[in-house]
């Protein structure tokens, strides 16, 4: 192949990379601002997930020179056992506050709750992916944030102790 071929395509590439981009980015620019707010997801890898329900309102909170003041009725206050399956976001040396839920609509995807697991004695602190309803009643279907896999029984609000409304680490 001679050399002049050889710069001809490869300025036949360049230029075709070049007009590849250019329209890449008219293409990105005129994409409403709802979807440049979040990341660019090509492939549909990074599903969005449930955050916890917003319990505790800007006018619950009082901060002060020496101390910060949470008005809630009447919270638990919760230490974590070392499982590592809601890792990062709860560690053994962080500290829960915990509220009652006073129905099991107040339970939504997202939430974090303890619960008393058919499967072992240990009180299980697990996020809710799922709630539903079945021919037993309303239920719902929690995993450990760090776990692969969702946990093996369908959780009954019988079994709902608590649900976590903030950590302090």
């Amino acid at each position: 192949m001679a050399q002049s071929t050889k710069l001809s395509m490869l300025a036949a590439l360049s230029l075709f990379s070049f007009i590849l981009g250019f329209a890449a980015s008219i293409i990105y620019i005129s994409l409403p601002a709802q979807y440049l707010e979040k990341p660019l997801d090509l492939f549909g890898l990074s599903a969005e997930k449930s955050s916890p329900s917003d319990r505790i309102k800007d006018y619950n909170t009082g901060v002060f020179k020496d101390k910060v003041v949470v008005y809630i009725n009447n919270p638990y206050l919760a230490k974590f056992a070392d499982t590592h399956s809601m890792e990062p976001v709860i560690d053994k040396k962080s500290i829960g506050i915990e509220v009652l839920p006073k129905s099991s609509a107040e339970i939504k995807a997202g939430d974090i709750i303890s619960y008393s697991s058919k499967d072992s004695d240990d009180t299980v602190i697990h996020r809710v992916v799922k709630t539903g309803q079945d021919p037993s009643g309303w239920y719902v279907i929690t995993k450990g944030d760090n776990n692969p896999t969702v946990d093996s029984e369908k959780v009954r609000y019988s079994q709902v102790k608590r649900v976590l409304v903030g950590i302090l680490y």
